[in-house]
């Protein structure tokens, strides 16, 4: 199915969606929640055969699941008897076999048991169900990974709700290889003020994910929440530098509120333009701390470097170099005009030779565009627009 035939085809999934609700309003639990399985599993038929690019076949999915959690949330005014006919029908429905392949979903059903346990028994079946959720996972390494990692977290909410803090924190502790159970560790230690365990359990998760950058450089943010926290001011500047030359222009402001004397403030901010200037991650963290620091000589001489950058800081630069912007402009506007190639490129230099207009370049916009009549007399169409600018 092509994806603009998508929408049409669901909108009567939408229509039986409406009287899952109705069934649920009126009483009838398992007779709405046998309507949004009916819906899910026609939609993940669908899915194989249809163009889902728009994500409206997913949507339905979400929506009905969305349902069944608005559902168990609600579940203190259904009878006990009939909690626990949901609570089975979920769990038998996790393990249906069009099911395959998407185990978020399967997760999902999961978890909307879980919300329903309220004894041993049910605990066990809900273990059962997720051991042998997680026995069958298919897919990547990763997946399953993924997998293992969200049961965990379900199962720490549920020891957490129904058993004492300490059974819950040694659960953590057990599982602190996967991210998700390591962050909340590390968010409980900072809760109840203890940042010296904060700061370790992030330099362990450093260690244990250093191939994992994204991750790596979580685990240093926690850090250095930490060190903030306990006014531990040389880690914090210390480690503050590294997060900036990762791109990560707020810790400029934290690390600059650690400074009182403007003497050695103005030497750590050299150094760390220094490393910024030469960073390939840093380049947007360097222009904007150029500007907020009111460095306006050295912003210039960025944008020398590279004269399209004039599009981005004439603003900034305009008041304090008025005849260098111009002259930017002029470098800019002949360098794109021998890049173009066709009539779009050609629009494009006409537009910047506008903004030059608009800058108070009128004189040296008129002399860039005689230039380019006479350097590109073979080209109509450049010449074409060329003339459309009104001066």
């Amino acid at each position: 199915m092509s994806w603009r035939n998508v929408s049409r085809a669901v909108e009567g999934a939408k229509i039986v969606a409406e009287k899952a609700l109705a069934a649920f309003d009126e009483g009838g639990w398992l007779h709405g929640l046998a309507i949004l399985f009916c819906i899910i599993e026609e939609m993940i038929e669908l899915l194989q055969s249809a163009d889902d690019s728009d994500g409206g076949v997913g949507i339905v999915i979400e929506s009905c699941l969305e349902s069944i959690f608005k559902l168990v949330q609600d579940r203190h005014h259904i009878p006990a008897e009939e909690r626990m006919k949901i609570f089975r029908r979920l769990l038998e429905e996790i393990h249906q076999p069009y099911y395959d392949g998407w185990p978020d979903w399967q997760l999902a059903l999961l978890e909307a048991a879980g919300a329903l346990i309220e004894s041993e028994e049910m605990q066990h079946q809900w273990d059962d169900a997720a051991d042998s959720l997680l026995g069958h996972m298919s897919g990547s390494n990763w997946s399953k990974r993924y997998a293992d990692e969200r049961v965990a977290v379900l199962r720490y909410g549920q020891i957490l709700e129904r058993s004492d803090e300490e059974q819950a924190k040694a659960y953590l502790y057990r599982h602190l290889h996967f991210p998700e159970i390591r962050e909340i560790a590390i968010r409980a230690a900072l809760e109840q003020g203890d940042a010296e365990e904060a700061i370790r359990l992030a330099e362990a998760g450093e260690a244990q994910d250093q191939e994992l950058l994204g991750l790596v450089y979580r685990w240093k943010k926690y850090r250095y929440e930490a060190y903030h926290r306990t006014g531990q001011v040389e880690q914090q500047r210390k480690l503050g530098m590294e997060l900036i030359m990762n791109g990560e222009y707020d810790y400029y402001r934290s690390v600059k509120d650690t400074f009182s004397d403007e003497g050695e403030w103005s030497l750590y901010l050299q150094d760390m333009l220094d490393q910024l200037e030469q960073s390939p991650r840093g380049e947007h963290t360097y222009t904007q701390i150029l500007v907020e620091e009111e460095m306006f000589a050295r912003l210039l001489e960025h944008v020398r470097k590279a004269p399209y950058r004039i599009e981005s800081f004439y603003e900034q630069l305009l008041p304090h170099y008025p005849e260098e912007v111009k002259a930017l402009f002029v470098a800019y506007i002949e360098f794109r005009a021998d890049q173009s190639r066709d009539r779009r490129d050609y629009a494009d230099v006409c537009r910047i030779i506008r903004m030059l207009q608009q800058v108070g370049g009128r004189k040296e916009a008129f002399t860039v565009t005689q230039k380019l009549l006479t350097r590109f007399p073979r080209r109509p169409a450049f010449r074409e627009e060329l003339g459309k600018i009104r001066f």
